[in-house]
């Protein structure tokens, strides 16, 4: 989990929890969020763009660093470069 060492030390509002429950990717298979080496996020995004948690997602993934995957729409890349981005001001 990156930096966090369990869930209940994540802030709140980022805690796995209770979204989860309303993610569509759950039951979806998992190779349209976790590819294989050279493999498309295609069927995932799809699926990311029309999903009610789709933030709370991807500001988890953010927060705990995750290294792998497509989380709240964004791929490991996607992510990387959103926090090389300048802050808004």
């Amino acid at each position: 989990m990156g930096r966090w060492k369990t869930s209940a030390s994540l802030p709140p509002v980022v805690a796995m929890g209770d979204w989860t429950d309303d993610a569509l990717c759950r039951g979806m298979p998992l190779e349209w969020f976790f590819p294989p080496t050279g493999g498309h996020h295609t069927q995932g995004k799809k699926v990311c763009a029309r999903c009610p948690v789709m933030e709370e997602c991807l500001v988890w993934a953010m927060v705990t660093e995750q290294p792998d995957g497509l989380w709240g729409g964004k791929t490991t890349r996607e992510r990387a470069a959103m926090l090389r981005m300048p802050a808004a001001v």
